[in-house]
């Protein structure tokens, strides 16, 4: 082997050295590329050798030669005894050992980079000793190299394509540093948030992904499970994630997805409304209600309570058992509608004949409905008794009244019960047929005047039922038969009024103190309650326009601040006509406002991030001041410095086939020819290219063997080719999830 062949090759693509003993003297020989020849000892040499005592080698070293070799100039230096070499280097006999890759000793860092103890690749230390792996330290000599991948480091590196400073799984980023499907880590040891709403995943922050970004459909466009609107009586239920959401069945007694309450009945005042939402608890005999969690009624008075933002949904910054979340701040704020005011209602149809016959009543005809009365317009009040029963209904007077069946004999059933509560049967007597239908439904306000407050709802053909229940009255185009019953709840401020005009009977009840009395089978009539500033008590009017002079006034015993319960009972009994007029104003009530908090370090479903006001900077990889993300990797821009590229996904841990892909960080990942070699990838090489037969093969491996279509020892597998991603790899390992 010639001077120039030795000076061509390249130490670092090599296998581990090898040092060949020669008569007590070691020389490294596969490192500087030449061949061991032999071994020159006492009485005789060989050329290319070295000389001990008594020989010489051609080329090799010696001290007081006793015969020359040829091939170059000698260079003498004093040995241990007996010979010289002749045309190559002179190395000195001693006890101090050359440098040995593998031997565990490191003397040299110029010609060793560390030493492991071993002559393998992969374990951090390169073959030839010239090359700490990628990701490894090797700082004690002769002992194995330590690997610097630390899952939970908040670093990411390796393999790792996430790192949240955490070792738990299901956060995003798992116990290995891998991130998890559905996920995104936008930002180094930060906590993971959802990828995206409407991927179908339920992620984060998230409770609902029905597979869309929409609105409107029971899950909203930040994966919240919506509440029902004003006007609508079943909830939403979202139970599998990437499917659409479904209705909740309000009214079946069981509670469902954004249902408050459910007890099965269509009574309002009772806690739970027929809609569905929780009531405050009023007082059976009158006295100021308490708020309940999810009644849209927050009082200094509930301590029980963070917050009532009026649903039962969690994720908006009032959880469903009113406690204000992470992240948000909530606030008592004037409910102050509007524009539009909508209040729940509920009907109920009754079948009627003019003078019922015992048949007619058995074939469901009420008595009270087209009941015969001596004018065709009798006003008549004390219908009802000045308070409402325990149920929260009005209650019958005793005595026989003109325009009603009751008390018309001594056996005669109590026929206004059914007025305002459900007969399916066996009302009001055991055996009875069913008397009425019920419909839950809203009646919308409407405002009078932009900011003014004041709210009317006004008709004067008010037929809400045609074609519902027992269908339009016999010979009519109209629903003519019917009761509604509207209960309101308010924050006693003083100055509160509702009027109202229409037909038939109308009764208006204050904290379970009746107000107005417009009871009878008559036409059109106005009647009002206008309640004091502070004491109180409330000015009525009756038959009479608002603000009349002759009305009386009612002590209601209402204390300012404090929650009551207005409700408005009416009729529809008579073919005539159907009017129907009510105008509320000023009746408010406190309710909890909640807004994301941006600076304190949580990232709510409407930020993007927050790293707390400190980190909150705007600059590269952080935060901007109002919670969103500013220039930062995977936003598709590469940002350079710091970012070498931006696919926006940038995941990619390994450059297979020596591709360039965008790994995390956005950075390039590790790929063979990078000139760093990547043992956790499977490289035992690598100089910077792929070329074939330079010592370090194209696939980054030493030898040649992987892609000769044998298994050969190490290998999993072999398919005659050097490319990944065809079941096994470029490394001549197996792979999995081959598409």
């Amino acid at each position: 082997m010639d001077s120039k062949q030795s000076s061509e090759r390249r130490p670092s693509r090599l296998a581990k050295s090898a040092w060949a003993p020669v008569g007590g003297a070691a020389f490294l020989i596969s490192s500087l590329g030449l061949p061991a020849c032999g071994s020159g000892n006492q009485g005789g040499a060989q050329a290319g050798g070295s000389a001990a005592v008594g020989g010489a080698g051609t080329g090799g070293s010696g001290t007081r030669p006793k015969s020359t070799g040829t091939g170059g100039t000698p260079n003498f230096v004093p040995g241990a005894s007996g010979g010289q070499g002749t045309g190559g280097a002179t190395q000195q006999a001693s006890s101090t050992q050359p440098e040995v890759c593998g031997d565990g000793v490191k003397k040299n860092p110029s010609t060793e980079a560390c030493d492991d103890g071993n002559t393998v690749s992969g374990d951090g230390c390169s073959a030839d000793c010239t090359a700490i792996e990628q990701n490894y330290a090797c700082p004690t000599p002769g002992a194995p190299c330590v690997l610097t991948v630390v899952c939970g480091d908040k670093k990411i590196s390796g393999a790792e394509t996430c790192d949240d400073g955490n070792t738990v799984s299901g956060d995003g980023c798992s116990n290995q540093c891998q991130l998890e499907d559905g996920w995104a880590c936008p930002i180094v040891a930060v906590r993971c948030v959802a990828a995206q709403c409407g991927d179908g995943l339920v992620r984060g922050t998230e409770n609902c992904d029905d597979g869309n970004g929409a609105s409107g459909d029971g899950c909203s466009s930040t994966c919240t499970v919506e509440n029902p609107a004003p006007t609508e009586r079943d909830a939403w239920m979202c139970p599998t994630p990437g499917q659409p959401c479904v209705r909740t069945t309000c009214g079946n007694s069981v509670v469902e997805g954004t249902e408050q309450c459910d007890d099965g009945n269509n009574d309002t005042g009772d806690g739970c409304s027929p809609a569905c939402r929780k009531e405050p608890r009023c007082p059976a005999a009158g006295g100021a209600c308490t708020s309940v969690c999810g009644d849209g009624l927050i009082l200094a008075s509930d301590t029980d309570q963070e917050c009532d933002d009026d649903n039962s949904a969690n994720g908006d910054g009032c959880s469903a058992d009113c406690k204000v979340e992470h992240g948000y701040a909530c606030s008592p704020a004037p409910v102050v509608p509007s524009g539009t005011l909508v209040l729940p209602v509920v009907y109920r149809d009754f079948k009627g004949v003019a003078s019922p016959t015992a048949a007619d009543v058995t074939n469901g005809n009420h008595p009270d409905f087209e009941h015969t009365h001596p004018n065709a317009s009798y006003y008549e009040t004390g219908i009802v008794l000045p308070n409402l029963g325990l149920d929260g209904k009005p209650v019958h007077s005793a005595q026989d009244m003109v325009t009603t069946t009751n008390n018309d004999t001594a056996t005669t059933p109590d026929w206004f019960s059914l007025w305002y509560r459900d007969a399916f049967q066996d009302l009001p007597t055991a055996g009875s047929p069913r008397y009425n239908y019920t419909f839950v439904n809203t009646l919308a306000l409407t405002e009078t005047a932009a900011g003014s407050g004041m709210f009317r709802y006004s008709s004067t053909s008010f037929f809400p039922l045609d074609g519902l229940g027992w269908g339009n009255t016999t010979g009519q185009q109209h629903n003519f038969h019917f009761t509604s019953e509207l209960r309101y709840w308010f924050q006693y401020s003083g100055g509160e009024q509702l009027a109202f005009s229409g037909d038939d009977d109308v009764f208006v009840f204050v904290n379970k103190l009746l107000a107005v009395d417009l009871g009878g089978i008559h036409s059109s009539l106005d009647g009002s309650v206008t309640l004091d500033a502070s004491n109180g008590t409330g000015a009525i009017c009756e038959n009479a326009a608002v603000g009349c002079t002759n009305g009386r006034n009612v002590d209601f015993g209402l204390v300012p601040g404090s929650v009551y319960e207005m409700v408005v009972f009416q009729a529809e009994r008579h073919t005539t006509q159907s009017n129907y007029t009510l105008t509320v104003s000023s009746f408010k009530a406190n309710r909890s406002t909640c807004h994301s908090v941006c600076g304190d370090g949580f990232v709510t479903p409407d930020e993007a991030c927050d790293l707390g006001t400190a980190g909150n900077t705007g600059a590269y990889g952080t935060c901007n001041h109002d919670c969103t993300l500013p220039p930062s990797c995977g936003d598709q821009l590469t940002q350079s410095p710091p970012e070498q590229c931006d696919d926006g996904v940038n995941l990619a841990t390994y450059g297979y086939n020596g591709a360039s892909v965008c790994g995390p960080n956005c950075q390039w990942a590790p790929r063979c020819g990078d000139n760093n070699i990547d043992s956790l990838f499977g490289e035992q090489c690598d100089d910077g290219n792929r070329i074939a037969k330079d010592g370090c093969e194209p696939n980054c491996m030493l030898g040649d063997s992987c892609g000769n279509g044998k298994l050969d020892p190490g290998e999993e597998c072999d398919d005659h080719n050097i490319v990944s991603g065809d079941g096994c790899s470029e490394f001549c390992k197996r792979e999995v999830n081959i598409q």
